[in-house]
């Protein structure tokens, strides 16, 4: 039986192939002819420092191809929501990513003799250089490195009784980096998409600690340090504008 997940990331990828192989056909009987072409595309090279900026549009895809309730395209894949980048008139770049999110969650059952009360936070940042190709009029490969910071909180207060509570807490922070492949389909001089796969190496560390303020005695704390290879497949899309 093949994961839901891994049956969802196949249903993106090939939504995406399609999308980029319906404009690659559209575009074939311009690319003949020097000037504007299909979508408003010039055979022009850039003559200028250009910028990019990009958004990532992976879960507004999500909603139109996956059920409601699916987990796939998880935080994993949309670790980063927003790009930007510095292309300069020797196809070579710098750039910049950010992605993060918060939530606060109040849960009272009647088990409880109070509100239990969960929150998580987390962020991810990138910097990097990169060097692109470009195999078409429409179409660019780029590969660069990247210097990656991450950093998350999870912090959970349980009633005991009316008065006590027990506080978990859940801390990591990690930097690394490596490479980056992608591939990038413009509309027209404005408007791309892209997807890239990176392969990152990070080392990380996790402090779990656990407190009953009322009996300070109790306290426990726990450190894990990691080193780990990730590998992501090119399950993110982003939406690109040129400028």
């Amino acid at each position: 039986m093949i994961p839901r997940n891994e049956t969802m990331t196949k249903r993106l990828l090939l939504t995406f192939s399609a999308l980029l192989l319906f404009a690659f056909a559209q575009a074939q009987d311009t690319t003949r002819h020097r000037g504007r072409g299909f979508f408003g595309m010039t055979d022009e090279e850039p003559t200028k420092t250009q910028h990019e900026l990009g958004i990532n549009v992976s879960g507004f895809i999500k909603t139109f191809i996956t059920p409601a309730n699916s987990t796939a395209l998880s935080a994993t894949a949309n670790t980063y929501l927003l790009s930007y980048k510095t292309i300069f008139k020797k196809h070579y770049a710098l750039r910049f990513g950010w992605g993060g999110n918060y939530s606060n969650k109040s849960q009272t059952e009647d088990n409880f003799t109070g509100t239990l009360k969960t929150t998580n936070s987390q962020m991810n940042a990138r910097l990097g250089f990169e060097w692109q190709f470009k195999l078409t009029r429409r179409w660019n490969f780029y590969t660069g490195v990247d210097y990656v910071l991450s950093t998350g909180n999870q912090r959970s207060e349980t009633p005991i009784d009316n008065v006590n509570k027990a506080i978990t807490q859940s801390k990591f922070s990690g930097m690394g980096g490596g490479g980056v492949v992608g591939i990038q389909f413009r509309l027209n001089k404005r408007i791309s998409l892209l997807a890239e796969s990176s392969l990152y190496a990070m080392s990380t560390k996790t402090t779990d600690s656990s407190s009953i303020p009322a009996f300070p005695g109790n306290d426990s704390k726990e450190v894990t340090k990691e080193l780990s290879v990730n590998f992501t497949a090119p399950q993110s899309i982003f939406l690109i504008i040129t400028f």
